[in-house]
């Protein structure tokens, strides 16, 4: 998990305390957490196991993988259906949220198992990745691999679906702002409008992502001791609920910094090379006709 992941999950899993408590585990700021971090690696940083992170990399690659593949279909049967135009903000909205679903429901335990361990503390609970899916499905039965997995769905589909809607009317945005004769290249416009909906999409559906994280990491809050003040939830409602009697409004939102550089990063840049290698079979397609 990348450095950007792992800031954004502690800020939004763990409850700020008080001056009176210990400060170990405390994140309320940015800032502070970078210091920290900071101070860790300085020495002997052994709060993050170095296991498989190319598979847990690869992860997000599948998913993206899968869901510009669904989206692609969807858009198509759309488009072949008649029904509408498959250009349109709606169409764009529903088909990337049904992608984002399908391809979620495939990486989801790998999702689960990479939570639990930016979550964990010293001393680890899991050490190994094998370790950690015999101990969890021992202790927590094979649903724990799906848990938070109500959140992620509600959460994803608009996300998604929020981001190819959002980069469509973008692009629009931009030829229209844009002179023709100062129109840049079209790698460039993919690129700022894959960043302009990364954000918009984020910041307008943080608050399930955080209930999803809280949700995942339940069942083993003795690990995460040292990061702050943990709760139980019973679900999605109480895990709401909660957030908002404790940390009030804002709790709602804790940790949405580094989710969204992460996310006008990564959107930027999975719509660059979505948008070039399209073009590229294009290419290839008229050169064969």
């Amino acid at each position: 998990m990348s450095s950007r992941s792992v800031s954004s999950f502690r800020l939004s899993a763990c409850l700020a305390v008080t001056p009176m408590q210990n400060t170990m585990g405390s994140y309320r700021l940015g800032g502070r957490f970078c210091r920290k971090k900071a101070q860790q690696h300085s020495g002997k940083d052994t709060s993050q196991p170095n296991f498989c992170p190319l598979a847990m990399e690869l992860s997000n690659d599948f998913h993206s993988l899968l869901q510009f593949l669904s989206f692609e279909l969807l858009t198509e049967l759309v488009h072949r259906a008649s029904l509408y135009d498959a250009r349109e903000f709606s169409v764009h909205f529903v088909c990337g949220g049904l992608s984002a679903c399908a391809a979620t429901l495939t990486v989801h335990p790998v999702d689960v198992l990479r939570t639990r361990f930016a979550a964990q503390g010293e001393p680890r609970v899991y050490k190994t990745l094998q370790d950690a899916v015999v101990t969890m499905y021992r202790t927590e039965g094979p649903l724990v691999f799906y848990k938070g997995l109500t959140p992620t769905l509600i959460a994803i589909f608009p996300y998604a679906g929020l981001q190819f809607s959002c980069y469509s009317s973008l692009k629009h945005v931009y030829e229209w702002v844009m002179p023709a004769d100062r129109k840049h290249s079209e790698n460039l416009k993919n690129l700022l409008c894959g960043c302009g909906a990364g954000v918009i999409s984020k910041t307008l559906t943080y608050p399930l992502d955080l209930f999803k994280k809280r949700l995942q990491v339940g069942g083993f809050e003795q690990a995460r001791a040292t990061f702050g003040q943990v709760r139980r939830y019973r679900g999605l409602l109480d895990c709401t609920k909660q957030i908002l009697q404790e940390e009030g409004a804002q709790g709602f939102f804790k940790g949405l910094s580094p989710s969204l550089l992460k996310a006008a990063l990564s959107t930027g840049l999975v719509f660059f090379w979505y948008e070039l290698v399209c073009n590229f079979f294009h290419c290839l397609k008229r050169t064969d006709s």
